[in-house]
């Protein structure tokens, strides 16, 4: 009648009750998931506004002084490039005038 082999602590027992507790946790786990996504989501849409919203911001105040990036002088004298770009400032700088 009774098996004496057949533990009631057996592998078959005991894996068949954590079951609808591991879906509730895997249901928890990617309802945060989806919540964290949605909330990043919204955070760089807000930055990507905010950033181009900044963009579009102009005080229209003069300055004192301007900078010229991005080109070398060589022996006190300008390369090509840093030579346009002053050249490209320069004629800016007289239409605002």
């Amino acid at each position: 009648m009774s098996d004496p082999t057949h533990n009631l602590n057996s592998p078959e027992k005991t894996s068949e009750k954590p079951r609808p507790r591991l879906k509730h946790w895997s249901k928890r786990c990617w309802f945060r998931i989806l919540v964290i996504c949605l909330l990043l989501a919204c955070y760089f849409i807000w930055q990507m506004w905010d950033i181009h919203r900044f963009g579009h911001i102009d005080d229209g105040s003069r300055a004192d002084c301007a900078i010229v990036l991005g080109a070398a002088a060589y022996h006190q004298k300008p390369s090509p490039v840093l030579k346009e770009r002053i050249n490209q400032f320069y004629n800016v700088r007289l239409d605002e005038d």
